[in-house]
Protein backbone atom coordinates (compact mmCIF):
# COMPACT_ATOMS: atom_id res chain seq x y z
CA UNK A 1 0.00 0.00 0.00
CA UNK A 2 1.29 3.48 -0.70
CA UNK A 3 0.07 6.88 0.38
CA UNK A 4 -0.05 9.83 -1.97
CA UNK A 5 -0.37 13.31 -0.47
CA UNK A 6 -1.84 15.77 -2.92
CA UNK A 7 -1.90 19.50 -2.17
CA UNK A 8 -5.10 20.57 -3.84
CA UNK A 9 -5.46 24.18 -2.69
CA UNK A 10 -4.14 26.24 0.14
CA UNK A 11 -6.04 29.42 1.03
CA UNK A 12 -8.85 30.70 -1.15
CA UNK A 13 -8.22 34.43 -1.29
CA UNK A 14 -10.85 36.04 -3.51
CA UNK A 15 -10.09 39.67 -4.30
CA UNK A 16 -12.83 42.01 -5.41
CA UNK A 17 -11.95 43.90 -8.58
CA UNK A 18 -14.69 46.45 -8.04
CA UNK A 19 -14.67 48.61 -4.92
CA UNK A 20 -18.33 47.95 -4.33
CA UNK A 21 -19.30 45.06 -2.08
CA UNK A 22 -22.42 44.52 -4.17
CA UNK A 23 -20.45 44.08 -7.42
CA UNK A 24 -18.81 40.70 -7.05
CA UNK A 25 -19.18 39.50 -10.61
CA UNK A 26 -15.50 39.47 -11.54
CA UNK A 27 -13.75 37.96 -8.56
CA UNK A 28 -10.26 36.53 -9.20
CA UNK A 29 -8.51 34.25 -6.78
CA UNK A 30 -4.86 34.39 -5.89
CA UNK A 31 -2.64 31.77 -7.54
CA UNK A 32 -2.64 28.95 -4.96
CA UNK A 33 1.05 28.29 -5.63
CA UNK A 34 1.82 31.76 -4.26
CA UNK A 35 0.35 30.84 -0.88
CA UNK A 36 2.70 29.59 1.80
CA UNK A 37 0.00 27.61 3.57
CA UNK A 38 -0.60 23.95 2.75
CA UNK A 39 -3.78 23.50 4.70
CA UNK A 40 -5.70 21.41 2.16
CA UNK A 41 -4.34 17.94 1.77
CA UNK A 42 -6.06 14.77 0.68
CA UNK A 43 -4.55 11.56 1.81
CA UNK A 44 -5.29 9.10 -1.02
CA UNK A 45 -4.37 5.51 -0.34
CA UNK A 46 -4.30 2.96 -3.17
CA UNK A 47 -3.41 -0.73 -3.29
CA UNK A 48 -0.42 -1.75 -5.37
CA UNK A 49 0.57 0.51 -8.23
CA UNK A 50 -2.89 1.81 -9.13
CA UNK A 51 -3.29 5.50 -9.77
CA UNK A 52 -4.79 8.02 -7.41
CA UNK A 53 -8.29 9.29 -8.14
CA UNK A 54 -6.96 12.85 -8.14
CA UNK A 55 -3.54 14.21 -7.28
CA UNK A 56 -3.85 17.94 -8.02
CA UNK A 57 -6.11 20.60 -9.43
CA UNK A 58 -6.13 20.72 -13.22
CA UNK A 59 -7.31 23.31 -15.71
CA UNK A 60 -11.09 23.35 -15.95
CA UNK A 61 -11.74 22.21 -12.38
CA UNK A 62 -14.61 24.01 -10.68
CA UNK A 63 -15.64 24.46 -7.09
CA UNK A 64 -19.29 25.13 -6.29
CA UNK A 65 -19.80 27.36 -3.25
CA UNK A 66 -22.87 27.98 -1.11
CA UNK A 67 -22.73 30.75 1.50
CA UNK A 68 -24.74 30.03 4.60
CA UNK A 69 -25.41 33.68 5.43
CA UNK A 70 -26.76 35.10 8.68
CA UNK A 71 -30.45 34.93 7.91
CA UNK A 72 -33.37 34.95 10.23
CA UNK A 73 -35.49 31.79 10.23
CA UNK A 74 -37.98 33.22 7.73
CA UNK A 75 -35.32 33.82 5.13
CA UNK A 76 -33.58 30.56 6.00
CA UNK A 77 -36.25 28.63 4.11
CA UNK A 78 -35.06 30.11 0.80
CA UNK A 79 -33.91 27.32 -1.55
CA UNK A 80 -30.22 26.71 -1.86
CA UNK A 81 -30.20 24.58 -4.97
CA UNK A 82 -27.80 26.06 -7.54
CA UNK A 83 -24.53 27.33 -6.04
CA UNK A 84 -24.10 30.94 -4.98
CA UNK A 85 -20.68 31.15 -6.62
CA UNK A 86 -18.60 28.98 -8.95
CA UNK A 87 -14.84 29.39 -9.18
CA UNK A 88 -12.79 27.84 -12.01
CA UNK A 89 -9.14 26.82 -12.16
CA UNK A 90 -7.29 27.62 -15.42
CA UNK A 91 -4.06 25.85 -14.55
CA UNK A 92 -2.47 28.77 -12.72
CA UNK A 93 -5.19 30.59 -10.82
CA UNK A 94 -8.83 30.44 -9.74
CA UNK A 95 -11.32 32.83 -11.32
CA UNK A 96 -14.78 33.44 -9.91
CA UNK A 97 -17.97 33.78 -11.88
CA UNK A 98 -20.99 35.87 -10.97
CA UNK A 99 -22.20 35.90 -7.38
CA UNK A 100 -25.76 34.71 -7.12
CA UNK A 101 -28.23 37.59 -6.98
CA UNK A 102 -29.43 38.38 -3.48
CA UNK A 103 -26.50 36.78 -1.67
CA UNK A 104 -24.88 38.93 1.01
CA UNK A 105 -21.38 38.53 2.40
CA UNK A 106 -20.87 39.91 5.90
CA UNK A 107 -17.88 41.83 7.20
CA UNK A 108 -18.02 39.74 10.34
CA UNK A 109 -17.69 36.53 8.34
CA UNK A 110 -19.79 33.39 8.19
CA UNK A 111 -19.72 29.77 6.95
CA UNK A 112 -19.84 28.22 3.51
CA UNK A 113 -20.01 24.80 1.83
CA UNK A 114 -17.79 23.85 -1.13
CA UNK A 115 -18.30 21.02 -3.59
CA UNK A 116 -16.15 19.46 -6.31
CA UNK A 117 -17.91 17.07 -8.69
CA UNK A 118 -16.18 15.25 -11.53
CA UNK A 119 -18.31 16.53 -14.41
CA UNK A 120 -17.32 20.10 -13.53
CA UNK A 121 -20.79 21.24 -14.54
CA UNK A 122 -23.33 20.84 -11.78
CA UNK A 123 -25.91 22.71 -13.85
CA UNK A 124 -25.81 19.93 -16.50
CA UNK A 125 -27.40 17.56 -14.04
CA UNK A 126 -31.17 17.22 -13.93
CA UNK A 127 -32.56 18.93 -10.83
CA UNK A 128 -35.34 17.18 -8.95
CA UNK A 129 -36.86 19.44 -6.28
CA UNK A 130 -38.54 17.18 -3.73
CA UNK A 131 -39.52 19.99 -1.39
CA UNK A 132 -38.45 23.52 -0.65
CA UNK A 133 -35.32 22.70 1.34
CA UNK A 134 -33.96 19.73 -0.60
CA UNK A 135 -32.64 19.49 -4.16
CA UNK A 136 -31.26 16.47 -6.03
CA UNK A 137 -28.71 16.84 -8.82
CA UNK A 138 -28.62 13.63 -10.88
CA UNK A 139 -26.64 12.79 -13.98
CA UNK A 140 -28.04 9.90 -16.02
CA UNK A 141 -25.79 7.78 -18.14
CA UNK A 142 -26.93 7.16 -21.68
CA UNK A 143 -27.71 3.56 -20.77
CA UNK A 144 -30.24 2.29 -23.28
CA UNK A 145 -33.67 1.68 -21.72
CA UNK A 146 -32.34 2.02 -18.18
CA UNK A 147 -32.70 5.51 -16.73
CA UNK A 148 -31.88 4.27 -13.24
CA UNK A 149 -28.15 4.14 -14.01
CA UNK A 150 -26.19 7.25 -13.03
CA UNK A 151 -22.82 8.38 -14.31
CA UNK A 152 -20.71 9.94 -11.57
CA UNK A 153 -17.19 11.23 -11.30
CA UNK A 154 -15.13 11.82 -8.20
CA UNK A 155 -17.06 13.96 -5.70
CA UNK A 156 -15.88 15.55 -2.48
CA UNK A 157 -16.96 18.51 -0.41
CA UNK A 158 -16.25 20.56 2.70
CA UNK A 159 -19.07 21.73 4.96
CA UNK A 160 -19.29 24.62 7.43
CA UNK A 161 -16.05 26.26 6.32
CA UNK A 162 -15.36 29.57 8.04
CA UNK A 163 -14.65 32.54 5.82
CA UNK A 164 -13.78 36.16 6.43
CA UNK A 165 -14.86 39.09 4.31
CA UNK A 166 -12.83 42.21 4.89
CA UNK A 167 -11.83 45.11 2.62
CA UNK A 168 -13.70 43.50 -0.22
CA UNK A 169 -11.57 40.35 0.10
CA UNK A 170 -13.01 36.90 0.85
CA UNK A 171 -10.55 34.60 2.62
CA UNK A 172 -11.08 30.99 3.67
CA UNK A 173 -8.97 28.06 4.73
CA UNK A 174 -10.43 24.78 3.51
CA UNK A 175 -9.50 21.46 5.04
CA UNK A 176 -11.11 18.17 5.98
CA UNK A 177 -12.59 17.34 2.59
CA UNK A 178 -15.26 14.66 2.77
CA UNK A 179 -15.62 12.09 -0.02
CA UNK A 180 -18.91 10.56 -1.06
CA UNK A 181 -17.22 8.61 -3.86
CA UNK A 182 -14.80 6.37 -1.98
CA UNK A 183 -14.07 3.67 -4.54
CA UNK A 184 -12.99 3.94 -8.16
CA UNK A 185 -12.48 1.31 -10.86
CA UNK A 186 -10.52 2.44 -13.90
CA UNK A 187 -10.72 0.15 -16.95
CA UNK A 188 -7.93 0.83 -19.41
CA UNK A 189 -8.55 0.27 -23.10
CA UNK A 190 -5.27 -1.59 -23.49
CA UNK A 191 -6.28 -3.60 -26.56
CA UNK A 192 -8.34 -0.93 -28.33
CA UNK A 193 -11.57 -2.95 -28.14
CA UNK A 194 -13.55 -0.56 -25.92
CA UNK A 195 -14.85 1.20 -28.97
CA UNK A 196 -18.03 2.79 -27.67
CA UNK A 197 -18.62 5.93 -25.64
CA UNK A 198 -18.15 5.70 -21.88
CA UNK A 199 -21.80 6.34 -21.17
CA UNK A 200 -22.78 3.12 -22.96
CA UNK A 201 -21.05 1.04 -20.28
CA UNK A 202 -21.99 0.20 -16.74
CA UNK A 203 -20.11 -1.80 -14.13
CA UNK A 204 -21.14 -3.89 -11.14
CA UNK A 205 -18.63 -4.97 -8.50
CA UNK A 206 -19.28 -7.82 -6.07
CA UNK A 207 -17.36 -9.17 -3.10
CA UNK A 208 -18.27 -12.78 -3.82
CA UNK A 209 -16.86 -13.96 -0.50
CA UNK A 210 -19.33 -11.89 1.54
CA UNK A 211 -21.93 -11.26 -1.22
CA UNK A 212 -21.57 -7.50 -0.71
CA UNK A 213 -21.56 -5.14 -3.71
CA UNK A 214 -19.83 -1.87 -4.38
CA UNK A 215 -22.59 0.68 -3.73
CA UNK A 216 -23.46 2.87 -6.68
CA UNK A 217 -23.84 6.61 -6.18
CA UNK A 218 -27.00 8.42 -7.12
CA UNK A 219 -27.53 12.17 -7.05
CA UNK A 220 -25.85 14.99 -5.18
CA UNK A 221 -28.31 16.19 -2.56
CA UNK A 222 -28.17 19.84 -1.52
CA UNK A 223 -30.13 20.50 1.65
CA UNK A 224 -30.84 23.60 3.70
CA UNK A 225 -31.28 23.06 7.41
CA UNK A 226 -31.79 26.31 9.29
CA UNK A 227 -28.81 28.48 8.40
CA UNK A 228 -26.61 25.74 6.97
CA UNK A 229 -26.29 24.20 3.52
CA UNK A 230 -25.51 20.49 3.59
CA UNK A 231 -24.22 18.10 0.93
CA UNK A 232 -25.23 14.45 0.95
CA UNK A 233 -25.10 11.47 -1.40
CA UNK A 234 -28.33 10.24 -2.96
CA UNK A 235 -29.34 6.63 -3.50
CA UNK A 236 -28.94 4.80 -6.80
CA UNK A 237 -30.34 1.70 -8.51
CA UNK A 238 -30.91 -1.39 -6.38
CA UNK A 239 -28.59 -3.61 -8.44
CA UNK A 240 -25.65 -1.22 -7.98
CA UNK A 241 -24.95 -0.36 -11.61
CA UNK A 242 -22.56 2.56 -12.05
CA UNK A 243 -22.34 4.30 -15.42
CA UNK A 244 -19.03 4.93 -17.17
CA UNK A 245 -17.15 8.21 -16.78
CA UNK A 246 -14.66 9.12 -19.49
CA UNK A 247 -11.16 9.92 -18.29
CA UNK A 248 -7.91 10.46 -20.13
CA UNK A 249 -6.55 6.96 -19.54
CA UNK A 250 -9.75 4.93 -19.73
CA UNK A 251 -13.30 4.63 -18.49
CA UNK A 252 -13.82 5.06 -14.76
CA UNK A 253 -16.64 3.91 -12.52
CA UNK A 254 -17.17 5.52 -9.12
CA UNK A 255 -18.98 4.13 -6.08
CA UNK A 256 -19.95 5.33 -2.63
CA UNK A 257 -17.93 2.53 -1.07
CA UNK A 258 -16.64 -1.01 -1.25
CA UNK A 259 -14.74 -3.30 1.13
CA UNK A 260 -12.92 -6.56 0.48
CA UNK A 261 -10.69 -8.20 3.07
CA UNK A 262 -8.60 -10.93 1.40
CA UNK A 263 -11.74 -11.72 -0.59
CA UNK A 264 -12.77 -12.83 -4.06
CA UNK A 265 -14.06 -9.94 -6.17
CA UNK A 266 -15.90 -10.06 -9.50
CA UNK A 267 -16.20 -7.10 -11.87
CA UNK A 268 -19.08 -7.34 -14.36
CA UNK A 269 -18.96 -4.91 -17.28
CA UNK A 270 -21.83 -4.46 -19.73
CA UNK A 271 -21.73 -2.69 -23.07
CA UNK A 272 -25.40 -2.00 -23.68
CA UNK A 273 -24.80 -1.00 -27.29
CA UNK A 274 -23.72 -4.49 -28.27
CA UNK A 275 -25.47 -6.24 -25.34
CA UNK A 276 -22.11 -7.76 -24.43
CA UNK A 277 -21.37 -8.72 -20.82
CA UNK A 278 -17.82 -9.43 -19.67
CA UNK A 279 -16.40 -10.30 -16.27
CA UNK A 280 -13.07 -10.29 -14.51
CA UNK A 281 -12.48 -12.03 -11.18
CA UNK A 282 -9.61 -11.79 -8.73
CA UNK A 283 -8.93 -13.80 -5.56
CA UNK A 284 -7.54 -12.61 -2.24
CA UNK A 285 -8.11 -8.90 -2.87
CA UNK A 286 -8.05 -6.30 -0.08
CA UNK A 287 -9.79 -2.97 -0.72
CA UNK A 288 -10.72 -0.53 2.04
CA UNK A 289 -13.04 1.84 0.22
CA UNK A 290 -15.29 3.08 3.02
CA UNK A 291 -13.40 6.02 4.54
CA UNK A 292 -14.67 9.57 4.29
CA UNK A 293 -11.27 11.17 3.73
CA UNK A 294 -10.08 9.25 0.67
CA UNK A 295 -10.99 7.51 -2.54
CA UNK A 296 -9.25 4.20 -3.13
CA UNK A 297 -9.18 2.60 -6.52
CA UNK A 298 -8.07 -0.21 -8.75
CA UNK A 299 -6.98 -0.15 -12.39
CA UNK A 300 -7.85 -3.08 -14.67
CA UNK A 301 -7.08 -3.94 -18.27
CA UNK A 302 -10.01 -4.35 -20.62
CA UNK A 303 -8.23 -7.32 -22.18
CA UNK A 304 -8.51 -9.12 -18.81
CA UNK A 305 -12.30 -9.20 -19.09
CA UNK A 306 -13.84 -12.30 -20.65
CA UNK A 307 -17.26 -12.52 -22.26
CA UNK A 308 -19.85 -14.21 -20.07
CA UNK A 309 -21.20 -17.51 -21.43
CA UNK A 310 -24.82 -16.76 -22.31
CA UNK A 311 -27.98 -18.44 -23.56
CA UNK A 312 -30.48 -16.87 -25.95
CA UNK A 313 -34.06 -17.40 -24.81
CA UNK A 314 -35.65 -15.31 -27.56
CA UNK A 315 -34.51 -13.42 -30.64
CA UNK A 316 -33.62 -10.42 -28.43
CA UNK A 317 -33.03 -11.71 -24.89
CA UNK A 318 -30.00 -13.44 -23.35
CA UNK A 319 -29.65 -14.96 -19.89
CA UNK A 320 -27.15 -16.56 -17.55
CA UNK A 321 -28.09 -19.48 -15.29
CA UNK A 322 -27.81 -19.70 -11.53
CA UNK A 323 -24.93 -21.93 -10.31
CA UNK A 324 -27.31 -24.61 -9.06
CA UNK A 325 -30.91 -25.54 -8.33
CA UNK A 326 -32.82 -23.47 -5.78
CA UNK A 327 -32.96 -24.83 -2.21
CA UNK A 328 -34.84 -23.74 0.92
CA UNK A 329 -34.50 -24.23 4.68
CA UNK A 330 -37.79 -23.60 6.47
CA UNK A 331 -36.41 -23.38 10.03
CA UNK A 332 -34.31 -20.33 9.12
CA UNK A 333 -36.34 -19.06 6.14
CA UNK A 334 -33.18 -19.21 4.02
CA UNK A 335 -32.92 -19.58 0.25
CA UNK A 336 -29.73 -20.64 -1.49
CA UNK A 337 -28.42 -22.13 -4.71
CA UNK A 338 -27.11 -25.69 -4.51
CA UNK A 339 -23.37 -25.91 -3.93
CA UNK A 340 -22.86 -27.84 -7.16
CA UNK A 341 -24.80 -27.87 -10.41
CA UNK A 342 -25.31 -31.62 -10.12
CA UNK A 343 -26.77 -31.51 -6.57
CA UNK A 344 -30.36 -32.52 -5.90
CA UNK A 345 -31.98 -33.51 -2.60
CA UNK A 346 -34.29 -36.30 -3.74
CA UNK A 347 -36.01 -38.44 -1.11
CA UNK A 348 -35.32 -36.06 1.81
CA UNK A 349 -37.94 -33.71 0.34
CA UNK A 350 -40.48 -35.97 2.08
CA UNK A 351 -39.52 -34.18 5.34
CA UNK A 352 -41.04 -30.94 4.05
CA UNK A 353 -42.55 -28.92 6.93
CA UNK A 354 -42.64 -25.36 8.29
CA UNK A 355 -40.02 -26.20 10.95
CA UNK A 356 -37.83 -28.60 8.98
CA UNK A 357 -34.14 -27.94 9.65
CA UNK A 358 -32.91 -29.65 6.51
CA UNK A 359 -33.11 -28.42 2.92
CA UNK A 360 -35.75 -28.99 0.27
CA UNK A 361 -35.68 -28.36 -3.49
CA UNK A 362 -39.09 -29.56 -4.74
CA UNK A 363 -41.77 -26.85 -4.61
CA UNK A 364 -45.39 -26.37 -5.56
CA UNK A 365 -45.89 -23.87 -8.36
CA UNK A 366 -45.28 -20.27 -7.28
CA UNK A 367 -44.48 -21.06 -3.63
CA UNK A 368 -42.01 -18.22 -3.21
CA UNK A 369 -43.05 -17.47 0.37
CA UNK A 370 -44.73 -14.15 -0.46
CA UNK A 371 -48.46 -13.92 0.21
CA UNK A 372 -49.85 -12.89 -3.15
CA UNK A 373 -53.43 -13.93 -2.43
CA UNK A 374 -53.36 -17.69 -3.04
CA UNK A 375 -53.94 -20.24 -0.32
CA UNK A 376 -50.60 -22.03 -0.73
CA UNK A 377 -47.69 -19.64 -1.11
CA UNK A 378 -45.26 -21.00 1.47
CA UNK A 379 -42.33 -23.13 0.22
CA UNK A 380 -43.39 -25.97 2.53
CA UNK A 381 -46.97 -26.12 1.19
CA UNK A 382 -48.21 -29.70 0.62
CA UNK A 383 -51.88 -29.24 -0.33
CA UNK A 384 -52.95 -31.50 -3.21
CA UNK A 385 -55.57 -29.05 -4.47
CA UNK A 386 -54.04 -27.45 -7.61
CA UNK A 387 -56.13 -24.28 -7.45
CA UNK A 388 -54.59 -23.46 -4.04
CA UNK A 389 -51.43 -22.50 -5.92
CA UNK A 390 -52.87 -20.00 -8.42
CA UNK A 391 -50.81 -16.79 -8.52
CA UNK A 392 -52.84 -13.88 -7.07
CA UNK A 393 -55.55 -16.51 -6.48
CA UNK A 394 -56.32 -16.08 -10.17
CA UNK A 395 -56.43 -19.11 -12.44
CA UNK A 396 -55.21 -17.03 -15.38
CA UNK A 397 -52.19 -15.37 -13.75
CA UNK A 398 -48.51 -16.12 -14.39
CA UNK A 399 -45.83 -15.90 -11.71
CA UNK A 400 -44.89 -12.40 -12.88
CA UNK A 401 -48.42 -11.08 -12.63
CA UNK A 402 -49.12 -8.33 -10.12
CA UNK A 403 -46.03 -7.49 -8.05
CA UNK A 404 -44.17 -10.54 -9.37
CA UNK A 405 -43.37 -11.90 -5.93
CA UNK A 406 -44.82 -15.32 -6.74
CA UNK A 407 -41.63 -15.87 -8.76
CA UNK A 408 -39.03 -17.59 -6.58
CA UNK A 409 -36.29 -15.31 -7.89
CA UNK A 410 -37.81 -12.35 -6.03
CA UNK A 411 -36.40 -13.78 -2.80
CA UNK A 412 -33.18 -12.87 -1.06
CA UNK A 413 -30.92 -15.77 -2.04
CA UNK A 414 -27.99 -16.10 0.34
CA UNK A 415 -25.37 -16.97 -2.29
CA UNK A 416 -27.09 -15.17 -5.15
CA UNK A 417 -26.67 -11.53 -4.13
CA UNK A 418 -28.47 -11.85 -0.78
CA UNK A 419 -31.11 -9.22 -1.48
CA UNK A 420 -34.67 -9.15 -2.73
CA UNK A 421 -35.59 -8.63 -6.36
CA UNK A 422 -31.98 -8.79 -7.56
CA UNK A 423 -32.88 -9.97 -11.06
CA UNK A 424 -33.22 -13.75 -10.70
CA UNK A 425 -36.29 -15.21 -12.37
CA UNK A 426 -37.89 -18.37 -13.76
CA UNK A 427 -37.95 -19.04 -17.51
CA UNK A 428 -41.25 -19.21 -19.38
CA UNK A 429 -42.32 -22.21 -21.45
CA UNK A 430 -41.60 -20.31 -24.68
CA UNK A 431 -38.11 -19.40 -23.47
CA UNK A 432 -37.27 -23.02 -22.66
CA UNK A 433 -38.46 -24.11 -26.09
CA UNK A 434 -36.41 -21.40 -27.79
CA UNK A 435 -33.30 -22.25 -25.76
CA UNK A 436 -33.57 -25.98 -26.46
CA UNK A 437 -34.83 -26.10 -30.03
CA UNK A 438 -34.45 -22.76 -31.83
CA UNK A 439 -31.47 -20.60 -30.84
CA UNK A 440 -28.28 -20.28 -32.86
CA UNK A 441 -25.58 -21.84 -30.70
CA UNK A 442 -22.01 -23.12 -30.76
CA UNK A 443 -20.43 -25.36 -33.38
CA UNK A 444 -18.91 -28.48 -31.81
CA UNK A 445 -17.28 -31.33 -33.68
CA UNK A 446 -18.38 -29.86 -36.98
CA UNK A 447 -22.03 -29.77 -35.91
CA UNK A 448 -23.67 -26.35 -35.88
CA UNK A 449 -26.03 -25.08 -33.19
CA UNK A 450 -25.24 -27.62 -30.48
CA UNK A 451 -27.73 -26.66 -27.79
CA UNK A 452 -27.91 -29.60 -25.36
CA UNK A 453 -26.88 -33.18 -24.75
CA UNK A 454 -28.21 -35.72 -22.29
CA UNK A 455 -25.36 -36.81 -20.07
CA UNK A 456 -24.08 -38.63 -17.03
CA UNK A 457 -21.42 -37.34 -14.64
CA UNK A 458 -19.26 -39.94 -12.87
CA UNK A 459 -19.09 -39.23 -9.15
CA UNK A 460 -19.48 -41.57 -6.18
CA UNK A 461 -23.13 -41.55 -7.12
CA UNK A 462 -23.53 -40.99 -10.84
CA UNK A 463 -25.57 -37.93 -11.75
CA UNK A 464 -27.78 -38.04 -14.81
CA UNK A 465 -29.20 -34.99 -16.47
CA UNK A 466 -28.97 -32.57 -19.38
CA UNK A 467 -26.00 -30.40 -20.32
CA UNK A 468 -26.88 -27.02 -21.84
CA UNK A 469 -24.24 -25.42 -24.07
CA UNK A 470 -24.00 -21.59 -24.18
CA UNK A 471 -24.42 -19.76 -27.48
CA UNK A 472 -20.73 -18.79 -27.33
CA UNK A 473 -19.40 -22.08 -25.94
CA UNK A 474 -15.85 -23.18 -26.77
CA UNK A 475 -15.30 -26.88 -26.17
CA UNK A 476 -12.44 -27.15 -23.65
CA UNK A 477 -9.19 -28.97 -24.28
CA UNK A 478 -8.54 -32.14 -22.31
CA UNK A 479 -12.16 -33.28 -22.44
CA UNK A 480 -13.27 -36.32 -24.44
CA UNK A 481 -15.10 -35.53 -27.64
CA UNK A 482 -18.82 -34.99 -27.43
CA UNK A 483 -20.83 -37.80 -29.01
CA UNK A 484 -22.37 -35.63 -31.68
CA UNK A 485 -24.79 -38.37 -32.71
CA UNK A 486 -26.79 -37.59 -29.59
CA UNK A 487 -26.67 -33.79 -29.34
CA UNK A 488 -29.96 -31.89 -29.71
CA UNK A 489 -31.74 -35.23 -29.35
CA UNK A 490 -34.75 -35.41 -27.00
CA UNK A 491 -35.16 -39.12 -27.67
CA UNK A 492 -31.76 -40.39 -26.51
CA UNK A 493 -30.98 -41.73 -23.04
CA UNK A 494 -29.56 -39.89 -20.04
CA UNK A 495 -26.24 -41.74 -20.31
CA UNK A 496 -25.03 -41.13 -23.85
CA UNK A 497 -22.30 -38.64 -22.91
CA UNK A 498 -20.23 -39.53 -19.87
CA UNK A 499 -17.80 -37.17 -18.16
CA UNK A 500 -15.42 -37.62 -15.27
CA UNK A 501 -15.19 -35.13 -12.40
CA UNK A 502 -12.12 -33.50 -13.94
CA UNK A 503 -13.74 -33.26 -17.36
CA UNK A 504 -16.96 -31.74 -16.01
CA UNK A 505 -14.96 -29.15 -14.06
CA UNK A 506 -13.48 -27.96 -17.37
CA UNK A 507 -16.88 -28.00 -19.07
CA UNK A 508 -18.38 -25.96 -16.25
CA UNK A 509 -15.50 -23.46 -16.35
CA UNK A 510 -16.24 -22.98 -20.06
CA UNK A 511 -19.86 -22.11 -19.22
CA UNK A 512 -21.75 -25.40 -19.61
CA UNK A 513 -24.88 -25.80 -17.45
CA UNK A 514 -26.02 -29.10 -15.94
CA UNK A 515 -29.66 -29.81 -15.06
CA UNK A 516 -29.69 -32.89 -12.80
CA UNK A 517 -32.50 -35.38 -12.41
CA UNK A 518 -34.79 -34.18 -9.62
CA UNK A 519 -37.73 -36.61 -9.18
CA UNK A 520 -40.96 -34.97 -8.00
CA UNK A 521 -43.16 -34.72 -4.90
CA UNK A 522 -46.89 -35.20 -4.28
CA UNK A 523 -47.85 -34.04 -0.78
CA UNK A 524 -44.99 -35.60 1.23
CA UNK A 525 -44.39 -38.53 -1.10
CA UNK A 526 -41.31 -38.28 -3.30
CA UNK A 527 -41.26 -40.37 -6.46
CA UNK A 528 -37.75 -41.73 -6.84
CA UNK A 529 -38.13 -43.98 -9.87
CA UNK A 530 -40.42 -44.86 -12.69
CA UNK A 531 -40.05 -48.31 -14.18
CA UNK A 532 -36.47 -48.30 -12.95
CA UNK A 533 -35.68 -44.96 -14.58
CA UNK A 534 -35.12 -41.41 -13.39
CA UNK A 535 -36.26 -38.01 -14.59
CA UNK A 536 -36.07 -34.26 -14.10
CA UNK A 537 -38.97 -31.85 -13.59
CA UNK A 538 -38.43 -28.05 -13.57
CA UNK A 539 -41.18 -25.45 -13.20
CA UNK A 540 -41.62 -22.54 -15.61
CA UNK A 541 -43.25 -19.22 -14.71
CA UNK A 542 -46.06 -19.74 -17.20
CA UNK A 543 -49.63 -20.54 -16.22
CA UNK A 544 -51.67 -22.95 -18.37
CA UNK A 545 -55.08 -22.84 -16.65
CA UNK A 546 -56.65 -22.82 -13.19
CA UNK A 547 -55.13 -26.18 -12.28
CA UNK A 548 -52.03 -26.63 -14.46
CA UNK A 549 -48.78 -24.84 -15.31
CA UNK A 550 -45.96 -25.50 -17.75
CA UNK A 551 -42.79 -27.34 -16.75
CA UNK A 552 -39.67 -28.80 -18.34
CA UNK A 553 -39.54 -32.60 -18.26
CA UNK A 554 -36.78 -34.99 -19.29
CA UNK A 555 -36.27 -38.73 -19.05
CA UNK A 556 -34.68 -41.48 -21.14
CA UNK A 557 -36.27 -41.03 -24.55
CA UNK A 558 -37.92 -37.64 -23.93
CA UNK A 559 -37.19 -33.95 -23.38
CA UNK A 560 -40.07 -31.51 -23.68
CA UNK A 561 -42.15 -28.76 -22.08
CA UNK A 562 -45.35 -30.18 -20.62
CA UNK A 563 -48.11 -29.17 -18.24
CA UNK A 564 -48.67 -30.53 -14.74
CA UNK A 565 -50.97 -29.83 -11.82
CA UNK A 566 -49.70 -26.92 -9.76
CA UNK A 567 -49.55 -28.77 -6.46
CA UNK A 568 -46.78 -31.10 -7.69
CA UNK A 569 -43.36 -30.50 -6.18
CA UNK A 570 -40.83 -29.77 -8.93
CA UNK A 571 -37.32 -28.28 -9.03
CA UNK A 572 -36.54 -24.63 -9.81
CA UNK A 573 -33.56 -23.34 -11.79
CA UNK A 574 -33.32 -19.56 -12.06
CA UNK A 575 -31.78 -17.27 -14.65
CA UNK A 576 -30.81 -13.63 -14.83
CA UNK A 577 -31.21 -11.40 -17.89
CA UNK A 578 -28.14 -9.88 -19.50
Amino acid sequence: MKKIFAILMAVIAITVVSCSQEDLNNLVTVDPEENDSETIKINITFPGDTKAAKTAWVAGDKLNIWFHEKKDFVKASVNHDCPDLVITYDGTKWTAGALREGVTLYDTGDNMTLLYEGHNDLSARTLYQWYSNLAWFRYHSNIINDNSVYCNGLTFYARCVNYEFSSNTLTATVSNWIYDTRFKVLIKNDNGEMTYAANNYYLQVQNTTTNEPAYAKGGIVVGHNGQFVTIECGSANSDQKSGGFQEADGIAFYYMGFVADDADVTFTLKDVTGNVVKTYSVKGKTIIGNQDDRCVGVALKYSSFKEVPYFSVSATKKVVFSPGNLQYQASTNTWRFAEHQYDYIGADNSNIASDYTGWIDLFGWGTSGYNDGKNCYQPWSTSTTPSDYNALNDGGADLYSGNGRANWGYNKISNGGNKENSGWRTLTDAEWNYLLFTRAAATIGGVENVRFAKSRLHYENARRGVILFPDNFVYPEGVKELDIAYVNSPSCGLHKNNYSYEEWAKMEAAGAIFLPITMDRNNTTVSTSYDGDTWGSYWTSKNYNATNAFYLYFINGSLEVRTAQKHKGFAVRLVRDL
